[in-house]
Order: C-alpha cells, then structure tokens, then sequence
C-alpha cells in the first residue's frame, strides 16, 4: 500500500509540475498581448475609444492648439486601449487557473492565479495612466506625454503630474477641464478627489474655476457612470466649501469657490 502510495503521489506531483509549466508558459505568452492588442485596434471596424476621444477632442479644442498634441493624444490613447484589451485577456486566464486551484494556496494553478492577478491589475494602472495623460496633454510637460513616460509613472505618477499642472493654474484664477474619459469608476473617484483637495487650497480670491467632464455614458452599458462617481464623491461635508453644477447635456460637473 505504501508504495502505491508514494506512485499515486508521484504521479500527482508530475502532473501539477506538467501543469505549473503549461501556466507558466502561458504567463510569459502574455507579454506579447500589448502588440497583439495594438494590432487588433488597427483592425477594429468600430470607433475605437481613440478615435472617439479625437471626435470629441474637436468639439473644444482651444483655437491654435498644436498639431504634436493630437499626435501625442493618439499615441497614448492606442496604447491605453492596448493595455485594456490586455487586461481582457488576462481576465479569463486569471479565472481559469483559480478554478484549477481551487482552494489550495499552495496549489501551482493557484499561485499562478495570484500572478496574473498582480499582472492584470498592473495592466489596469497602465491603462489608466496612458488615458489620464492623453486626456491631458496641453496641460502637461513635454517629457510627461509620452507612451514610455505614462507608462512608467502609472496612475499615482501621472496624476502626481497633473496635479502639479493644476496647481499652477487655479493659482492663476484660470479656468480648467479635467477630462475623465475612459478611466474606470474607481481610478475616476481617485482622480476628483484629488483634484479637488488642490482644487480647495487655491485661492478664492482669483476666482479658478474647475470642470470635471466624462461625458454622457453613451458608450456604457449603464449609462453615465462617472458623474453618480462625481456626484457621490462632492456629497461629502468637506466639498461643501464649492458651487457644483452637474451639466447632464455635456457630461460635466463645473465648480468654483463659494
């Protein structure tokens, strides 16, 4: 019985060695997907998330904007729709090793279901990144709009950017759009309360004024989710130092100082 036993285990202990190889080669696979991806954008007869955010773009681009930002725009927003069509690959592989390893943590299906987590959820930031810079490229630094820069600073670090732009300019007593588009729900939160806590020490006296667009989720199954976001995030106590009017018909919430 004893060395059935140990058979049984060895042959166990093969196959979740034979099984751990197979994940792990499909993990290394994944490092192709951001070109595979880019490819597909290529492909797409739909309107891409680029090519809508460039038809937006041309609704409010400021007079005598310059040609490299629309360049800029479209590099990153490509690569930001490259980095989510990732994540959707990535989504079902993550899903598929879990199931394999069941409860187990030990478990190489497991383990390797942790991983792609901790790759999907980096493809995620990434994503986020290029969208928030490509939202923003007039108001940021030349060494910051690029697809190398935005994915390197992720989330924290582009925003960390912006925020820095933002500053400046409500100091100024300007007027200022953050746009939202493409960026989910909770990387959205993130962003509005940041902006705002900037938005909050500038001074009152230079009248800045702040906008939040994200559009009228005409591209969302749900409708338009980031203003209930926007919406929820200005009902705390601490905003109430703002004027907040939600314009449905442009997406937008526009703000100044009380």
């Amino acid at each position: 019985p004893t060395r059935r036993e140990d058979a049984a285990r060895d042959a166990r202990r093969e196959r979740d060695e034979a099984r751990a190889r197979r994940v792990e080669e499909a993990e290394l696979e994944l490092d192709a997907l951001r070109d595979e991806a880019a490819a597909d954008v290529l492909d797409q007869d739909v309107e891409t998330p680029a090519e809508q955010i460039a038809r937006q773009r041309r609704r409010f681009r400021p007079t005598g904007a310059e040609p490299s930002h629309a360049e800029a725009e479209q590099a990153l927003l490509r690569a930001g729709e490259a980095e989510r069509k990732a994540v959707g690959r990535t989504y079902p592989a993550m899903k598929s090793a879990f199931a394999r390893g069941g409860d187990a943590p030990d478990h190489p299906d497991a383990r390797a279901g942790h991983a792609l987590r901790l790759r999907m959820r980096a493809q995620q930031d990434r994503a986020a990144a290029l969208f928030l810079v490509a939202n923003h490229v007039p108001l940021l630094p030349a060494h910051v709009v690029t697809v190398e820069a935005a994915t390197r600073l992720r989330l924290e670090g582009a925003l960390n950017e912006l925020l820095v732009a933002l500053n400046d300019r409500f100091n100024a007593g300007e007027a200022v759009m953050v746009d939202l588009h493409w960026l989910g729900a909770r990387d959205a939160t993130f962003v509005v309360q940041e902006v705002l806590a900037v938005f909050a020490r500038a001074p009152k006296m230079n009248a800045p004024r702040l906008a939040f667009m994200c559009g009228r989720g005409m591209h969302s199954r749900e409708g338009p989710k980031l203003l209930g976001c926007i919406k929820s995030e200005l009902s705390h106590e601490k905003w109430g130092i703002f004027v907040a009017t939600e314009d449905r018909q442009r997406g937008a919430y526009d703000l100044r100082h009380r």
